[in-house]
Protein backbone atom coordinates (compact mmCIF):
# COMPACT_ATOMS: atom_id res chain seq x y z
CA UNK A 1 0.00 0.00 0.00
CA UNK A 2 1.01 3.84 -0.54
CA UNK A 3 2.09 6.22 1.85
CA UNK A 4 -0.80 8.34 0.82
CA UNK A 5 -3.69 5.77 0.79
CA UNK A 6 -2.72 5.00 4.84
CA UNK A 7 -3.16 8.58 5.23
CA UNK A 8 -6.03 8.82 3.71
CA UNK A 9 -7.71 6.30 5.20
CA UNK A 10 -6.29 7.78 8.80
CA UNK A 11 -7.72 10.61 8.30
CA UNK A 12 -11.34 8.94 7.31
CA UNK A 13 -10.90 6.82 10.48
CA UNK A 14 -10.39 10.11 12.87
CA UNK A 15 -13.26 11.90 10.72
CA UNK A 16 -15.70 8.62 12.14
CA UNK A 17 -14.78 8.54 15.12
CA UNK A 18 -15.32 12.14 16.09
CA UNK A 19 -19.02 11.96 14.39
CA UNK A 20 -19.64 9.29 16.46
CA UNK A 21 -18.33 11.07 19.85
CA UNK A 22 -20.61 13.87 18.77
CA UNK A 23 -23.11 12.10 18.31
CA UNK A 24 -22.99 10.12 21.54
CA UNK A 25 -22.72 13.80 23.10
CA UNK A 26 -26.03 14.95 21.86
CA UNK A 27 -27.73 11.78 22.65
CA UNK A 28 -26.59 12.03 25.97
CA UNK A 29 -27.30 15.45 26.53
CA UNK A 30 -30.53 14.84 25.08
CA UNK A 31 -31.47 11.86 27.47
CA UNK A 32 -30.17 14.48 30.55
CA UNK A 33 -32.75 17.14 29.09
CA UNK A 34 -35.89 14.44 28.82
CA UNK A 35 -34.69 13.32 32.24
CA UNK A 36 -34.95 16.47 33.83
CA UNK A 37 -38.45 17.87 31.95
CA UNK A 38 -39.52 14.36 33.50
CA UNK A 39 -38.08 14.70 36.82
CA UNK A 40 -39.76 18.25 36.56
CA UNK A 41 -43.00 17.55 35.31
CA UNK A 42 -42.88 14.18 38.23
CA UNK A 43 -42.04 17.03 41.09
CA UNK A 44 -44.58 19.35 39.75
CA UNK A 45 -47.25 16.33 39.93
CA UNK A 46 -46.43 15.29 43.25
CA UNK A 47 -46.66 18.99 44.62
CA UNK A 48 -50.01 19.34 43.25
CA UNK A 49 -50.94 16.35 45.27
CA UNK A 50 -49.22 16.92 48.01
CA UNK A 51 -51.01 20.20 48.37
CA UNK A 52 -54.57 18.66 47.51
CA UNK A 53 -53.82 16.28 50.14
CA UNK A 54 -53.09 18.84 52.57
CA UNK A 55 -56.33 20.40 51.98
CA UNK A 56 -57.82 18.08 52.40
CA UNK A 57 -56.06 17.25 55.68
CA UNK A 58 -56.75 20.39 57.01
CA UNK A 59 -60.47 20.60 56.15
CA UNK A 60 -60.76 16.91 58.37
CA UNK A 61 -58.90 18.52 61.13
CA UNK A 62 -61.25 21.44 61.29
CA UNK A 63 -64.29 19.14 60.99
CA UNK A 64 -62.77 17.34 64.42
CA UNK A 65 -62.12 20.24 66.46
CA UNK A 66 -65.99 20.98 66.06
CA UNK A 67 -66.11 17.91 67.65
CA UNK A 68 -67.97 16.30 64.10
CA UNK A 69 -67.71 13.01 62.73
CA UNK A 70 -65.32 12.40 59.79
CA UNK A 71 -66.98 8.74 58.64
CA UNK A 72 -70.28 7.33 58.80
CA UNK A 73 -69.74 4.51 60.90
CA UNK A 74 -68.27 7.52 63.29
CA UNK A 75 -71.74 9.07 63.37
CA UNK A 76 -73.25 6.23 63.52
CA UNK A 77 -71.70 5.46 66.17
CA UNK A 78 -72.40 8.63 68.12
CA UNK A 79 -76.27 8.19 66.90
CA UNK A 80 -76.93 5.08 68.36
CA UNK A 81 -79.32 1.67 68.24
CA UNK A 82 -82.92 2.51 69.16
CA UNK A 83 -84.47 -0.26 70.80
CA UNK A 84 -86.55 -2.63 69.49
CA UNK A 85 -89.48 -2.04 72.14
CA UNK A 86 -88.84 2.09 71.18
CA UNK A 87 -88.95 1.98 67.99
CA UNK A 88 -91.99 2.07 64.82
CA UNK A 89 -89.57 2.05 61.87
CA UNK A 90 -90.11 -1.81 60.87
CA UNK A 91 -94.07 -1.02 61.29
CA UNK A 92 -94.15 1.88 59.21
CA UNK A 93 -92.38 -0.18 56.78
CA UNK A 94 -95.27 -2.79 56.98
CA UNK A 95 -97.56 0.09 55.96
CA UNK A 96 -95.48 1.09 53.13
CA UNK A 97 -95.63 -2.36 51.69
CA UNK A 98 -99.19 -2.24 52.04
CA UNK A 99 -99.17 1.21 50.25
CA UNK A 100 -97.37 -0.43 47.77
CA UNK A 101 -99.85 -3.37 47.05
CA UNK A 102 -103.12 -1.46 47.01
CA UNK A 103 -104.49 -0.21 43.73
CA UNK A 104 -103.66 3.02 42.32
CA UNK A 105 -106.41 5.53 43.02
CA UNK A 106 -109.07 6.34 40.54
CA UNK A 107 -108.79 9.69 38.85
CA UNK A 108 -110.32 13.29 40.76
CA UNK A 109 -109.88 11.54 44.33
CA UNK A 110 -107.96 15.10 46.17
CA UNK A 111 -104.51 14.54 47.51
CA UNK A 112 -103.66 11.21 46.06
CA UNK A 113 -104.77 10.40 41.97
CA UNK A 114 -102.52 11.66 39.04
CA UNK A 115 -102.96 14.93 38.58
CA UNK A 116 -102.88 15.83 41.87
CA UNK A 117 -106.25 18.14 42.79
CA UNK A 118 -106.50 19.65 46.28
CA UNK A 119 -109.39 19.23 48.54
CA UNK A 120 -112.36 21.69 48.98
CA UNK A 121 -111.70 24.70 50.42
CA UNK A 122 -112.00 24.19 54.44
CA UNK A 123 -114.70 27.32 54.87
CA UNK A 124 -116.13 25.89 51.53
CA UNK A 125 -118.54 22.66 50.88
CA UNK A 126 -117.86 19.33 49.92
CA UNK A 127 -119.16 18.11 46.97
CA UNK A 128 -121.00 14.99 47.66
CA UNK A 129 -119.97 13.56 44.35
CA UNK A 130 -115.94 13.85 46.11
CA UNK A 131 -117.41 12.70 49.19
CA UNK A 132 -118.15 9.12 48.05
CA UNK A 133 -115.37 9.04 45.89
CA UNK A 134 -112.91 9.40 49.03
CA UNK A 135 -115.18 6.98 51.03
CA UNK A 136 -115.13 3.93 48.82
CA UNK A 137 -110.94 5.04 48.37
CA UNK A 138 -110.23 4.75 52.28
CA UNK A 139 -112.14 1.59 52.67
CA UNK A 140 -109.69 0.11 50.73
CA UNK A 141 -106.89 2.30 52.60
CA UNK A 142 -108.17 0.80 56.49
CA UNK A 143 -105.58 -1.37 56.66
CA UNK A 144 -102.87 0.97 55.43
CA UNK A 145 -104.14 3.82 57.91
CA UNK A 146 -104.43 1.24 60.99
CA UNK A 147 -100.69 0.38 60.71
CA UNK A 148 -99.70 3.67 60.53
CA UNK A 149 -101.62 4.73 64.09
CA UNK A 150 -100.15 1.53 65.65
CA UNK A 151 -96.66 2.93 64.23
CA UNK A 152 -97.31 6.21 65.42
CA UNK A 153 -97.23 4.82 69.33
CA UNK A 154 -93.31 3.88 69.47
CA UNK A 155 -91.39 6.76 70.93
CA UNK A 156 -88.73 7.04 67.88
CA UNK A 157 -87.93 5.11 64.25
CA UNK A 158 -85.21 3.99 62.40
CA UNK A 159 -85.39 2.48 59.12
CA UNK A 160 -84.00 -0.14 57.60
CA UNK A 161 -81.52 1.81 55.08
CA UNK A 162 -77.43 1.57 54.75
CA UNK A 163 -75.98 4.55 55.20
CA UNK A 164 -72.48 3.80 53.92
CA UNK A 165 -73.51 4.11 50.01
CA UNK A 166 -72.66 8.01 50.48
CA UNK A 167 -74.56 10.54 47.91
CA UNK A 168 -76.32 7.44 46.41
CA UNK A 169 -77.91 5.62 49.22
CA UNK A 170 -80.92 4.14 48.49
CA UNK A 171 -83.80 5.92 50.32
CA UNK A 172 -87.22 4.06 49.06
CA UNK A 173 -88.99 4.61 51.40
CA UNK A 174 -88.91 8.58 51.07
CA UNK A 175 -91.93 8.26 48.29
CA UNK A 176 -94.10 6.03 50.18
CA UNK A 177 -93.60 8.54 53.70
CA UNK A 178 -94.87 11.00 51.98
CA UNK A 179 -97.45 8.90 49.82
CA UNK A 180 -98.48 7.70 52.91
CA UNK A 181 -99.08 11.33 54.38
CA UNK A 182 -101.28 12.26 51.84
CA UNK A 183 -103.61 9.36 52.48
CA UNK A 184 -103.47 10.25 56.39
CA UNK A 185 -104.65 13.98 55.73
CA UNK A 186 -107.71 12.66 53.42
CA UNK A 187 -108.79 10.23 55.96
CA UNK A 188 -108.66 13.45 58.42
CA UNK A 189 -110.51 15.27 55.94
CA UNK A 190 -113.28 12.92 55.80
CA UNK A 191 -113.51 12.22 59.30
CA UNK A 192 -114.02 16.51 59.63
CA UNK A 193 -116.48 16.17 56.92
CA UNK A 194 -118.58 13.60 59.09
CA UNK A 195 -117.70 15.46 62.37
CA UNK A 196 -115.48 12.99 63.84
CA UNK A 197 -113.61 15.58 65.46
CA UNK A 198 -111.26 13.26 67.95
CA UNK A 199 -110.57 10.92 65.11
CA UNK A 200 -110.00 13.51 62.62
CA UNK A 201 -106.97 14.96 65.13
CA UNK A 202 -105.85 11.50 65.63
CA UNK A 203 -105.10 11.16 62.19
CA UNK A 204 -103.55 14.52 62.13
CA UNK A 205 -100.77 13.63 64.61
CA UNK A 206 -100.12 10.25 63.21
CA UNK A 207 -99.27 12.81 59.89
CA UNK A 208 -97.17 14.39 62.28
CA UNK A 209 -95.17 11.67 63.93
CA UNK A 210 -95.46 9.96 60.41
CA UNK A 211 -93.11 13.06 59.21
CA UNK A 212 -91.07 13.32 62.56
CA UNK A 213 -90.17 9.79 61.69
CA UNK A 214 -87.38 10.78 59.24
CA UNK A 215 -85.97 12.72 62.34
CA UNK A 216 -82.41 10.67 62.74
CA UNK A 217 -82.07 10.26 59.06
CA UNK A 218 -78.41 11.95 58.10
CA UNK A 219 -80.03 13.15 54.61
CA UNK A 220 -80.80 16.38 53.12
CA UNK A 221 -83.52 14.81 50.83
CA UNK A 222 -85.41 13.05 54.01
CA UNK A 223 -85.35 16.99 55.66
CA UNK A 224 -87.04 18.33 52.57
CA UNK A 225 -89.51 15.27 52.88
CA UNK A 226 -90.11 15.83 56.46
CA UNK A 227 -91.05 19.50 55.88
CA UNK A 228 -93.66 18.50 52.86
CA UNK A 229 -94.84 16.07 55.12
CA UNK A 230 -95.34 18.84 58.22
CA UNK A 231 -96.77 21.21 55.58
CA UNK A 232 -99.34 18.37 54.49
CA UNK A 233 -100.20 18.06 58.35
CA UNK A 234 -101.21 21.32 59.09
CA UNK A 235 -101.80 23.48 55.98
CA UNK A 236 -103.76 20.70 54.30
CA UNK A 237 -105.73 18.62 57.26
CA UNK A 238 -105.59 20.48 60.08
CA UNK A 239 -107.16 23.82 58.65
CA UNK A 240 -109.62 21.23 57.32
CA UNK A 241 -109.78 19.80 60.70
CA UNK A 242 -109.95 22.65 63.01
CA UNK A 243 -112.57 24.55 60.51
CA UNK A 244 -115.39 21.80 59.82
CA UNK A 245 -114.81 20.31 63.82
CA UNK A 246 -114.61 21.52 67.12
CA UNK A 247 -112.44 18.74 69.00
CA UNK A 248 -112.34 18.06 72.56
CA UNK A 249 -109.85 20.08 74.68
CA UNK A 250 -107.99 17.27 75.90
CA UNK A 251 -107.40 16.60 71.80
CA UNK A 252 -106.30 19.92 71.30
CA UNK A 253 -104.30 20.10 74.03
CA UNK A 254 -102.30 17.05 72.47
CA UNK A 255 -102.25 18.17 68.96
CA UNK A 256 -100.61 21.67 70.47
CA UNK A 257 -97.59 19.61 72.06
CA UNK A 258 -97.28 17.77 69.06
CA UNK A 259 -97.29 20.85 66.72
CA UNK A 260 -94.73 22.37 69.15
CA UNK A 261 -92.34 19.44 69.86
CA UNK A 262 -91.96 19.18 65.58
CA UNK A 263 -91.64 22.96 65.53
CA UNK A 264 -88.75 22.45 67.92
CA UNK A 265 -87.21 19.18 66.43
CA UNK A 266 -86.61 20.75 63.24
CA UNK A 267 -82.49 21.25 62.39
CA UNK A 268 -80.70 20.99 58.88
CA UNK A 269 -77.31 20.17 61.67
CA UNK A 270 -77.47 16.72 60.47
CA UNK A 271 -78.33 16.91 57.27
CA UNK A 272 -75.10 19.14 56.86
CA UNK A 273 -72.80 17.06 58.61
CA UNK A 274 -73.53 13.96 56.32
CA UNK A 275 -72.68 16.05 53.38
CA UNK A 276 -69.40 16.99 55.01
CA UNK A 277 -69.14 12.84 55.60
CA UNK A 278 -69.91 11.79 51.77
CA UNK A 279 -67.76 14.98 50.37
CA UNK A 280 -64.55 13.52 52.62
CA UNK A 281 -65.97 9.89 51.30
CA UNK A 282 -66.20 10.88 47.99
CA UNK A 283 -62.16 12.09 48.29
CA UNK A 284 -60.91 8.99 49.72
CA UNK A 285 -62.76 6.85 46.65
CA UNK A 286 -61.16 8.76 44.01
CA UNK A 287 -57.94 9.17 45.47
CA UNK A 288 -57.65 5.41 45.93
CA UNK A 289 -58.90 4.32 42.21
CA UNK A 290 -62.46 4.19 42.34
CA UNK A 291 -63.82 6.71 40.23
CA UNK A 292 -67.62 5.26 39.99
CA UNK A 293 -68.75 7.72 42.15
CA UNK A 294 -67.17 11.05 41.12
CA UNK A 295 -68.23 9.65 37.70
CA UNK A 296 -71.88 9.77 38.26
CA UNK A 297 -71.82 12.84 40.08
CA UNK A 298 -70.42 15.08 37.33
CA UNK A 299 -72.66 16.86 35.54
CA UNK A 300 -71.63 16.01 32.30
CA UNK A 301 -72.49 18.62 29.30
CA UNK A 302 -72.16 16.07 26.60
CA UNK A 303 -70.29 12.30 25.94
CA UNK A 304 -67.29 13.98 24.08
CA UNK A 305 -66.91 16.12 27.13
CA UNK A 306 -66.68 13.10 29.43
CA UNK A 307 -63.60 11.81 29.99
CA UNK A 308 -62.05 15.47 30.29
CA UNK A 309 -64.50 16.42 32.56
CA UNK A 310 -63.56 13.26 34.37
CA UNK A 311 -59.82 14.19 34.69
CA UNK A 312 -60.61 18.33 35.38
CA UNK A 313 -62.65 16.77 38.08
CA UNK A 314 -60.10 14.41 39.92
CA UNK A 315 -57.12 17.39 39.12
CA UNK A 316 -58.97 19.70 41.46
CA UNK A 317 -60.58 17.21 43.85
CA UNK A 318 -59.29 18.14 46.99
CA UNK A 319 -59.48 21.72 46.18
CA UNK A 320 -63.45 21.02 45.46
CA UNK A 321 -63.84 18.44 48.20
CA UNK A 322 -62.12 20.87 50.94
CA UNK A 323 -64.15 23.96 49.78
CA UNK A 324 -67.22 22.24 50.02
CA UNK A 325 -66.31 20.75 53.67
CA UNK A 326 -65.71 24.31 54.52
CA UNK A 327 -69.36 25.75 52.92
CA UNK A 328 -71.09 22.87 54.97
CA UNK A 329 -69.34 23.70 58.44
CA UNK A 330 -71.12 27.26 58.02
CA UNK A 331 -74.01 25.94 57.26
CA UNK A 332 -74.20 23.64 60.32
CA UNK A 333 -73.63 26.95 62.41
CA UNK A 334 -76.57 28.25 60.27
CA UNK A 335 -78.38 25.57 61.10
CA UNK A 336 -77.33 24.94 65.00
CA UNK A 337 -77.66 28.92 65.66
CA UNK A 338 -81.06 30.01 63.54
CA UNK A 339 -82.04 33.53 63.60
CA UNK A 340 -83.79 36.22 61.43
CA UNK A 341 -80.26 37.54 60.39
CA UNK A 342 -79.41 33.79 59.15
CA UNK A 343 -82.53 33.56 57.06
CA UNK A 344 -81.40 36.72 55.98
CA UNK A 345 -77.95 36.36 54.87
CA UNK A 346 -79.35 32.77 53.61
CA UNK A 347 -81.87 35.03 50.84
CA UNK A 348 -79.11 37.56 49.72
CA UNK A 349 -78.77 37.99 46.11
CA UNK A 350 -74.89 38.24 46.75
CA UNK A 351 -74.59 34.94 48.92
CA UNK A 352 -76.94 33.39 46.00
CA UNK A 353 -74.29 34.34 43.78
CA UNK A 354 -71.61 33.40 45.56
CA UNK A 355 -72.84 29.75 45.49
CA UNK A 356 -73.30 29.45 42.23
CA UNK A 357 -69.79 30.81 41.56
CA UNK A 358 -67.92 28.42 44.17
CA UNK A 359 -67.24 25.72 40.95
CA UNK A 360 -67.32 22.67 42.80
CA UNK A 361 -67.03 19.21 41.21
CA UNK A 362 -70.28 18.11 42.31
CA UNK A 363 -71.64 21.27 41.56
CA UNK A 364 -75.03 19.95 40.37
CA UNK A 365 -77.01 17.52 42.50
CA UNK A 366 -80.50 17.86 40.27
CA UNK A 367 -81.53 20.89 38.74
CA UNK A 368 -79.77 22.89 41.96
CA UNK A 369 -76.36 23.25 42.18
CA UNK A 370 -75.82 21.02 45.88
CA UNK A 371 -74.82 24.19 48.11
CA UNK A 372 -77.58 26.03 46.78
CA UNK A 373 -79.69 23.07 47.90
CA UNK A 374 -78.26 22.88 51.25
CA UNK A 375 -78.78 26.75 51.78
CA UNK A 376 -82.58 26.23 50.38
CA UNK A 377 -83.28 23.71 53.08
CA UNK A 378 -81.87 25.86 55.70
CA UNK A 379 -84.68 28.76 54.70
CA UNK A 380 -87.29 25.75 54.25
CA UNK A 381 -86.61 24.75 57.77
CA UNK A 382 -87.20 28.10 59.14
CA UNK A 383 -90.13 28.77 57.05
CA UNK A 384 -91.85 25.50 58.19
CA UNK A 385 -91.27 26.18 62.01
CA UNK A 386 -93.28 29.56 61.50
CA UNK A 387 -95.87 27.51 59.99
CA UNK A 388 -95.89 25.11 62.90
CA UNK A 389 -95.60 27.58 65.90
CA UNK A 390 -98.28 29.67 64.10
CA UNK A 391 -100.27 26.46 63.69
CA UNK A 392 -99.65 25.34 67.44
CA UNK A 393 -100.57 29.19 68.45
CA UNK A 394 -103.83 28.76 66.20
CA UNK A 395 -104.75 25.77 68.44
CA UNK A 396 -104.32 27.53 71.85
CA UNK A 397 -106.59 30.02 70.60
CA UNK A 398 -109.29 27.55 69.62
CA UNK A 399 -108.91 26.18 72.68
CA UNK A 400 -109.09 29.52 74.94
CA UNK A 401 -112.48 30.02 72.82
CA UNK A 402 -113.87 26.87 74.20
CA UNK A 403 -113.19 27.94 77.48
CA UNK A 404 -114.48 31.31 77.07
CA UNK A 405 -116.47 31.64 74.05
CA UNK A 406 -114.39 34.30 71.87
CA UNK A 407 -111.74 34.54 70.38
CA UNK A 408 -108.17 35.95 72.26
CA UNK A 409 -107.49 39.50 71.65
CA UNK A 410 -104.12 38.72 71.12
CA UNK A 411 -101.61 35.88 71.58
CA UNK A 412 -100.24 37.21 75.12
CA UNK A 413 -103.68 36.64 76.21
CA UNK A 414 -103.21 32.81 75.84
CA UNK A 415 -100.38 32.90 78.06
CA UNK A 416 -99.53 30.87 80.27
CA UNK A 417 -102.60 29.05 80.52
CA UNK A 418 -102.73 27.93 76.88
CA UNK A 419 -99.30 29.08 75.79
CA UNK A 420 -95.86 29.30 78.01
CA UNK A 421 -94.58 32.05 75.95
CA UNK A 422 -96.05 33.21 72.54
CA UNK A 423 -94.04 32.00 69.83
CA UNK A 424 -91.29 34.33 67.96
CA UNK A 425 -91.25 34.38 64.43
CA UNK A 426 -88.22 33.10 62.82
CA UNK A 427 -88.04 35.36 60.38
CA UNK A 428 -88.07 38.66 62.20
CA UNK A 429 -87.34 37.66 66.04
CA UNK A 430 -90.62 39.44 67.04
CA UNK A 431 -94.08 37.91 68.49
CA UNK A 432 -95.75 36.01 65.25
CA UNK A 433 -99.02 38.04 63.99
CA UNK A 434 -102.18 37.54 65.10
CA UNK A 435 -105.74 38.74 63.58
CA UNK A 436 -109.16 38.64 64.56
CA UNK A 437 -111.61 38.17 61.30
CA UNK A 438 -114.58 38.28 60.49
CA UNK A 439 -115.13 34.70 59.74
CA UNK A 440 -111.79 33.30 62.03
CA UNK A 441 -108.40 33.75 63.12
CA UNK A 442 -104.59 33.59 61.69
CA UNK A 443 -101.32 34.07 62.52
CA UNK A 444 -98.60 34.29 60.69
CA UNK A 445 -95.05 35.18 59.72
CA UNK A 446 -93.52 38.38 57.83
CA UNK A 447 -91.95 35.69 55.99
CA UNK A 448 -88.77 36.11 53.53
CA UNK A 449 -89.60 39.88 52.58
CA UNK A 450 -90.16 40.34 56.38
CA UNK A 451 -93.05 42.83 55.71
CA UNK A 452 -96.60 42.35 57.07
CA UNK A 453 -98.70 41.67 54.05
CA UNK A 454 -101.87 40.59 55.82
CA UNK A 455 -101.51 37.07 55.59
CA UNK A 456 -101.26 36.94 51.56
CA UNK A 457 -101.45 34.66 49.12
CA UNK A 458 -101.78 31.64 50.98
CA UNK A 459 -103.80 33.03 54.38
CA UNK A 460 -105.58 35.91 52.18
CA UNK A 461 -106.22 35.42 48.64
CA UNK A 462 -104.11 38.61 47.03
CA UNK A 463 -106.68 40.72 44.90
CA UNK A 464 -106.95 40.45 40.59
CA UNK A 465 -103.81 42.31 39.87
CA UNK A 466 -101.62 42.22 43.05
CA UNK A 467 -98.16 40.92 42.01
CA UNK A 468 -96.79 41.71 45.21
CA UNK A 469 -93.43 39.36 46.32
CA UNK A 470 -95.16 37.09 48.93
CA UNK A 471 -93.92 34.59 50.88
CA UNK A 472 -96.21 31.32 50.84
CA UNK A 473 -96.58 28.99 53.26
CA UNK A 474 -96.36 31.65 56.22
CA UNK A 475 -99.14 31.09 58.76
CA UNK A 476 -101.85 29.16 59.54
CA UNK A 477 -105.53 30.24 59.66
CA UNK A 478 -109.36 29.01 61.00
CA UNK A 479 -112.53 30.21 59.15
CA UNK A 480 -115.84 29.77 60.57
CA UNK A 481 -117.90 26.58 60.31
CA UNK A 482 -118.98 26.07 56.61
CA UNK A 483 -122.94 25.95 56.20
CA UNK A 484 -123.25 22.18 55.88
CA UNK A 485 -121.36 21.46 58.80
CA UNK A 486 -122.52 21.32 62.58
CA UNK A 487 -123.36 24.37 64.18
CA UNK A 488 -120.40 25.57 67.17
Amino acid sequence: MKPSETSVDGRNAHKSSGSTTRLAVKAAAIYVLVALVLAGALAGGWHLLTRRSRAIVAVTAEVQERGLPVTMEEYLQRRGKVPDDENGGPVFEDAIYVCKSVPTPSPGIPLVSRPKTSLPLPNGPASPGTIKAVREFLASQAKLIEILHEGAQFPRCRYNVDWQDGFFTLLPHLTYVRMCTRRLALAAWLDAVDDRPEEAVGKVRDALILARSLRDEPCLVSLRVRLVCDTIATRTALAQVLTRTDPPPEALEALQRDLESEAAGLCAADACQAVIIDLLALYDHTHAGDDDELRSLLDFTSVSSWNSDLRRAKRHLGRDVALGVRYMLDFTTMAENPSPEVIRHLTDPSFTKQLDDARLLVRKTSRESMLGSVAKSLYEVEQTRALLRSAASAVAAMRFRQARGRWPASLDALVPDYLAKVPVDPFSGAPLIYKILGDGIMVYSVGRNRTDDGGKPSLVKPADGDKGDYDDYNGFRIWEKPPESPAR
